[in-house]
């Protein structure tokens, strides 16, 4: 043989022998790292060997697998939906080899694992998928990864005819890609859960044809189910010494929300929500009430409108029993709330920095047992999920939480609109679990202003203070229900029907767009920053107005969706005084 072949052949062999004694010693590095033979590996159980692709090395352990390039490094690649995933692609002739081992990702519920030509992302609720590297990686990344209005992938990639002969197509919790080698399109959609049964814990009903839901209601047609002498005397008797109110007229200021609890207690209790104008005072909540009266025809039953088989309407006297006072610790005002099945969602604020100490929050509380409700879950609204203050540092408090709308997602999650001070501005969070409790944590967003409703900001009618979610049942959209009134004089005492103004209940589709603008509010020389990536728009599908002389939606409203799919909407009286009658008003199909 020629001296030059045999010093190449040398040199091969030679370089050979290097790069074994490299990866040998880097995959007993790691393997050392990971606590070696009573490490979470355990033993080996081969030898190790070269790859079929003549550069890798990989070695095989009782309880996982450590796979070598030069380029790469030693990592661990653990049995289970991580490992399956990568050989479904190929393992290291597809993905490539792994760059790092399996890391938890940011919000602590899923995990991920990265490799060459694509990452791996798994969440418990929805699996392991590979997202491939360049352009569908690069967009959700811009979209906030899986914390993002995307969330976690849901699938592969495969072929739709939506994205074209030589497109492939990803789906995600609330969006899909459209992607080839060079590009990718998102088309982000939010999905309701419409397979909830009526009083479902943490979930609601579904509502047939929910586009039509406002216009069906019958204009100037309302029902009342709470009225008379006895009413004023229960709420004298229980609501104002619990909330440390005296006799003098608005000194228990007002009301906020009012609402029916689905599925409990024979369907027939409401809840409603009550400010203290007391500033700092934190003796603001929530009250339960059962409005049965057979005797006038006011049934209710299963869940349906109260007043459904009576058109006449009439002023009657239908409390019959207040059972429970729940004062809302640490505020001063309880905001609109929304019933997320037999869990009542409230937002709550304290206007001082004093007793209550300036917070804002979000209370969820499980009402299925009355008498034994209990406190679920406080989301702090104080800039720790990374939304902003609405006031600059410094200031006496925090922001406002006004009301809140919480809603089931089809994946699992919930997704939660906050609105903040004067109507104006809010927040949206989404959870990071497929229940709500004490552990729960949530992603913040994006920040919403009045600018984000479609077409134009000044379709956001009414300064509406109760906003609440529902679902349509054929298509899964989400709309916001937003109650308000035109020409609203609150600090007119005491409250005529002349001051009560136009009750107006308004219809917003939730779209996800494209758009990227900043809105300011000269009020407070604040500018409202939003997050890159897609945003969450309300799209004004109807608005219509409902005459009522005695009750006010802004400050006193809500949603119930019955057990038939049909929306129903109620309101109050404003104020709640001692001696005052509540008035509680119900419009139906």
């Amino acid at each position: 043989m020629h001296k030059g072949m045999i010093l190449v052949a040398c040199l091969v062999l030679l370089c050979l022998a290097s790069t074994s004694s490299f990866a040998s010693e880097a995959i007993e590095r790691k393997y050392q790292e990971m606590g070696g033979p009573t490490g979470p590996l355990g033993v080996p159980v081969t030898p190790e060997a070269i790859n079929p692709d003549g550069v890798g090395r990989r070695q095989h352990y009782a309880h996982g697998s450590i796979y070598w390039s030069p380029t790469t490094g030693a990592y661990v690649i653990l049995p289970g939906p991580f490992w399956d995933t990568w050989a479904a692609y190929g393992w290291e002739q597809g993905l490539g080899y792994p760059m790092t081992d399996e890391i938890v990702n940011p919000d602590s519920v899923g995990r991920r694992q990265h490799f060459q030509h694509g990452h791996i992302y798994w969440s418990p609720y929805m699996g392991a998928y590979a997202i491939s590297a360049g352009p569908i990686w690069d967009t959700w990344a811009a979209h906030g990864w899986e914390q993002g209005i995307l969330g976690y992938p849901t699938s592969d990639a495969y072929s739709d005819p939506l994205c074209g002969a030589d497109g492939r197509r990803s789906d995600f919790e609330n969006a899909y890609f459209c992607w080839t080698p060079t590009e990718a399109k998102v088309v982000a959609h939010l999905t309701g859960d419409t397979t909830c049964l009526y009083g479902a814990a943490q979930c609601n009903r579904c509502v047939h044809n929910a586009e039509n839901a406002v216009s069906r209601l019958r204009t100037g047609h309302s029902s009342t189910i709470g009225f008379g002498s006895n009413t004023g005397e229960v709420f004298q008797g229980i609501l104002f010494p619990e909330m440390k109110c005296s006799k003098r007229k608005r000194e228990c200021d007002h009301m906020q929300g009012i609402g029916r609890v689905p599925g409990v207690a024979g369907e027939t209790w409401i809840v409603g929500t009550v400010s203290h104008p007391l500033v700092g005072s934190g003796h603001a909540g929530f009250f339960l009430a059962n409005v049965f009266d057979n005797r006038v025809g006011i049934d209710g039953k299963g869940g349906e409108a109260f007043d459904h088989n009576d058109p006449q309407r009439g002023f009657r006297s239908t409390f019959r029993e207040t059972k429970f006072w729940y004062p809302m610790k640490g505020t001063d005002h309880a905001g609109g709330l929304q019933m997320l099945g037999k869990t009542l969602v409230v937002s709550a604020h304290c206007t001082r920095d004093s007793a209550c100490r300036g917070n804002t929050f979000v209370d969820f509380y499980d009402l299925s047992q009355l008498g034994i409700q209990f406190r679920q879950h406080r989301l702090f609204l104080d800039g720790s999920q990374g939304e902003h203050n609405q006031y600059p540092p410094g200031s006496s408090h925090n922001g406002r939480a006004t009301a809140s709308a919480v809603v089931r997602l089809a994946n699992g999650r919930y997704l939660m609109f906050v609105l903040g001070d004067k109507s104006l501005n809010g927040w949206l969070y989404l959870s990071d679990m497929t229940s709500i409790h004490g552990s729960t944590r949530w992603h913040y967003l994006q920040e919403w202003t009045a600018g984000h409703v479609l077409p134009h900001a000044q379709l956001w009618r009414g300064e509406p203070q109760n906003v609440n979610f529902i679902t349509d049942c054929a298509t899964g959209d989400i709309y916001v229900v937003a109650l308000g009134n035109a020409g609203f004089i609150p600090e007119v005492v005491p409250i005529v029907p002349t001051q009560l103004g136009q009750q107006i209940v308004s219809l917003y589709r939730l779209i996800i767009t494209e758009e990227r603008f900043y809105a300011s509010d000269p009020s407070h020389g604040t500018l409202f920053r939003e997050a890159n990536g897609p945003a969450i728009r309300f799209e004004l599908i109807s608005s219509k107005e409902l005459h009522e002389r005695w009750c006010t939606l802004r400050a006193g409203g809500s949603t119930h969706v019955t057990p038939s799919g049909e929306l129903v909407v109620y309101c109050s009286s404003y104020q709640v005084v001692p001696g005052d009658n509540l008035v509680v008003e119900e419009w139906s199909p």
